[in-house]
């Protein structure tokens, strides 16, 4: 009899936990869409914040995918304090995603209110349409927007111990050139295809 209610309240744990990973999902997509357009919204202490606190968020998250997948019928006698431990986690990766609902809320004043970078709007839009990225390195990104030419590449971390302040994000990485010369030189030493050679003209 124990060992059917154990599994019962385990069955109604996954449930539960589905639907709660299913409201973390739908936050973080609608954190990627926002880090999308980030460049244009943001001032550069901003956009740090910004993604540091993405990547603390997704840190919760993970933590809390782990703990959960501790949950199986080899437990039952720590539902409990398994379930403590649960409710914690799950108020962390809220509370780390309430630190992004101010980033939303502020990129929709802007929009808004029209105070937005529209030439760096229209050049995310390009890039996000022939590269595959998340967002756009911030330093790498306003050299462009002031370089003749440059070359653009992506680039994600390999190992999970290796320091990136992006975390695991896909990340647009720009290199500036003064003139067309440079930056197709720089490409045929480098191996790197024209294609990846942009021009603000």
């Amino acid at each position: 009899m124990l060992d059917d209610e154990i599994g019962k309240i385990n069955e109604r744990f996954q449930t539960d936990f589905a639907q709660v990973l299913l409201y973390f999902t739908t936050c973080e997509i609608q954190i990627l869409e926002l880090l999308k357009v980030a460049n244009c919204l943001f001032n550069e202490d901003e956009f740090f914040k910004l993604i540091n606190d993405y990547v603390e968020f997704k840190e919760a998250v993970k933590d809390l995918e782990k703990i959960c997948t501790q949950v199986s019928d080899e437990t039952k006698g720590e539902l409990l304090l398994l379930g403590f431990v649960i409710k914690t986690q799950i108020e962390e990766a809220r509370e780390k995603f309430e630190k992004l609902g101010k980033f939303i809320e502020k990129a929709d004043r802007l929009i808004e209110q029209d105070d937005v970078d529209f030439e760096a709007a229209d050049l995310l839009n390009d890039l996000h349409d022939r590269l595959d990225f998340d967002v756009a390195d911030y330093e790498g990104f306003e050299s462009a927007l002031s370089s003749n030419y440059f070359i653009v590449s992506t680039y994600q971390k390999i190992r999970d111990d290796e320091p990136f302040i992006y975390g695991n994000l896909t990340v647009l990485m720009v290199k500036p050139f003064k003139n067309k010369q440079t930056a197709y030189s720089y490409a045929l030493r480098n191996g790197i295809s024209r294609d990846m050679i942009w021009s603000m003209y």
